[in-house]
């Protein structure tokens, strides 16, 4: 696995699970170690974090396709390789997807959780993520963060990075071959139509209500009815970036949801 970087640490508690990290496709898995790893692990749980083709550390040829098909194949190859204690899958945006596709591929998976994931496909979602890609290779990650955050992020947030933000000197475009592009640009191909009914484990789905962008709440509540055995979280000041925005409250979610199983 010398092309992927991972991390894992082992549960300490017989009762512990391994939270697995499914990146969305800008940050990396730096965000789910400063969120939650070292809370679950003083509960007694595992942590295993990994990066998608094209973010730090995990190699990605010039001619790769980065899409879904190959993230699932690299998930379940990571799970090969380390064979974590009870694992359960924890997904944030496209994240989720990523998870939900590699549970249905043979994935083993304790318990899955689903953070601002459920979205219908159709034109407002593909027009959202062409924008993205358009804010990208325009102005790069300042020119997505001016434009999106508000409809992105709670309050609280917004003040706290309002200053650092729309200041007109740091919007750079992105080429078309950087990795955020590529990924961007590879993940418009993925299909959204996923079988939950066949997600056969406990499932937690997390909502922020300030996502204006991604969470449409009847959609959110059709799909969830479609899984089996679902709980539903609405968090009502956050926003898309549930670990960012609420690293604590998480982290305590996780962890009664471990319990739980």
């Amino acid at each position: 696995m010398a092309d992927i970087r991972f991390e894992y640490v082992a549960p300490t508690s017989e009762k512990g699970v391994t939270f697995v990290g499914y990146n969305a496709l800008t940050g990396d898995m730096g965000m789910w170690e400063s969120a939650i790893g070292a809370t679950v692990r003083d509960a007694g749980h595992g942590t295993l974090f990994w990066n998608l083709r094209g973010q730090e550390g995990t190699d990605a040829s010039d001619d790769a396709n980065l899409g879904v098909e190959q993230v699932v194949a690299d998930a379940l190859a990571v799970l090969k390789n380390v064979e974590p204690e009870r694992p359960v899958h924890v997904g944030l945006s496209i994240g989720g997807l990523f998870a939900a596709r590699a549970a249905l591929a043979g994935a083993p998976a304790t318990g899955m959780v689903l953070l601002n994931t459920l979205r219908a496909p159709g034109t407002r979602l593909e027009w959202i993520n062409a924008a993205a890609e358009c804010a990208l290779s325009t102005g790069g990650p300042a020119a997505l963060r001016d434009m999106y955050s508000p409809l992105l992020y709670g309050d609280t947030w917004l003040m706290e990075n309002r200053a650092n933000a729309l200041n007109g000197q740091d919007w750079q475009p992105l080429a078309q071959d950087s990795m955020v592009v590529r990924l961007l640009r590879d993940a418009r191909d993925a299909d959204w139509d996923v079988p939950y009914e066949s997600l056969d484990m406990p499932v937690l789905v997390v909502t922020g209500e300030r996502d204006c962008v991604f969470r449409v709440p009847a959609d959110v509540e059709r799909l969830s009815k479609r899984i089996p055995r679902v709980k539903n979280i609405v968090m009502p000041e956050v926003g898309h970036l549930v670990p960012v925005e609420a690293p604590q409250e998480l982290s305590d979610m996780l962890i009664a949801f471990a319990a739980d199983l």
